[in-house]
């Protein structure tokens, strides 16, 4: 019985979606943080405070990273349900495993390697990484970043189930779908797959001679200052972050940060969140050139989603189009977007996920928006 609910639980994660050139800064070190109007941040906590009641999670932090460096964070609720106890009011420096907008990341990295002039989005896995995918010659990095090569998903697989908790390699991961058919030709047809993002921390690798997560730390998270944020290597465990739930009881499986890798094995929390966001997509981390890109190269999905370079577009009618990455696994949930109209980011994180088949992890993506409406509120008034 666990393990079919396992499964369940597996396959409504591993297709949740979610997502002349100067070269720009290498880095957008921190300011000294701004808070923003206390009135603001009142309507914020008091906010945060509501969404917990429409949310299945005991705890929730957020935050929004405005343009100017004011920052507003807060957190709701408690680690652990009601009169469990070692249960704790939830911080807002708490952290996640923020699961899939690890891609977010993980993309960004890749795009400042090309940026750099060491990688190019026309690459072939093959290249970098010879004899590693039968089709690799045919699988492009800009590819892989969109989802549109093809390679079928490793964490539904006979293979990964049956070691679900084991520590691996990226090798080991995509070995585990060596000999399987692509799900379309490459470049053809958009299919979300986490392999997709194995196959680029591989690819960043050999590109850097270094382990990508060294590269992630040394080229993305040190020099922007997200300290709450790391990928943790191979056999480390998750280290401190909050405990998460399925209803009111444990999550019942919990795959390693090695089993989610490039793909959703990294450790953050909110403030990092909204800050990266905003450097990702409202800073000048990516030339003219790849921004543009980004903008005019959308992938339509339908239902106002588009495919971008490691992140999606998500059309909401109270906010318009917001830039980001959603995330569930391990019981974690999460959202990041970034506003182009206002020019700031939001992150919210929960630490459970709602009892039901399939389970209710995607709640993010709309509670988000009642932060949204107190800082529109806020802006029409200022």
């Amino acid at each position: 019985m666990l393990q079919n609910r396992h499964l369940k639980l597996v396959l409504a994660a591993a297709f949740l979606l979610l997502s002349a050139c100067t070269l720009p800064s290498t880095a957008e070190p921190e300011p000294d943080p701004i808070e923003v109007d206390p009135g603001l941040a009142r309507a914020l906590d008091g906010s945060l405070a509501e969404i917990l009641t429409q949310a299945p999670a005991p705890g929730l932090t957020a935050a929004i990273q405005f343009s100017d460096g004011s920052r507003w964070s807060g957190a709701a609720g408690t680690t652990h349900p009601a009169d469990h106890p070692e249960g704790r009011a939830m911080a807002a420096e708490d952290r996640f495993n923020i699961a899939s907008i690890t891609k977010s990341f993980v993309g960004g990295l890749v795009l400042k390697l090309v940026d750099e002039g060491l990688l190019s989005l026309d690459d072939s896995f093959e290249r970098w990484l010879p004899g590693g995918h039968p089709r690799g010659a045919e699988i492009t990095v800009q590819q892989l970043l969109q989802h549109t090569a093809g390679v079928p998903g490793y964490m539904i697989r006979a293979p990964f189930q049956n070691n679900y908790t084991a520590s691996w390699t990226d090798e080991e991961l995509l070995a585990i779908i060596d000999g399987l058919p692509l799900l379309n030709e490459p470049g053809a047809a958009w299919a979300y797959s986490n392999s997709h993002f194995i196959m680029l921390s591989l690819i960043v690798s050999a590109a850097t001679g270094q382990p990508w997560r060294e590269a992630l730390q040394e080229q993305i998270l040190q020099p922007n200052e997200l300290s709450q944020s790391l990928m943790p290597a191979t056999a480390d465990g998750w280290g401190d972050i909050v405990p998460s739930w399925l209803g009111d009881e444990p999550f019942p499986l919990i795959m390693q940060p090695s089993g989610a890798g490039a793909a959703g094995g990294m450790v953050s929390g909110a403030e990092d969140l909204a800050r990266w966001t905003q450097i990702r997509f409202g800073g000048n981390f990516l030339s003219t050139e790849l921004n543009e890109l980004e903008t005019e190269g959308l992938l339509q999905l339908g239902g106002g989603t588009w495919a971008a370079l490691g992140a999606v577009v998500v059309e909401f009618s109270e906010t318009g189009p917001q830039h980001g990455h959603d995330g569930a696994l391990n019981g974690y949930v999460g959202w990041s977007g970034y506003r182009p109209d206002i020019d700031a980011s939001i992150s919210l994180l929960g630490n459970a996920w709602g009892e039901g088949d399939p389970p209710d992890f995607s709640y993010p993506l709309e509670l988000h928006l009642k932060l949204w409406e107190e800082v529109d509120a806020h802006l029409a008034t200022d």
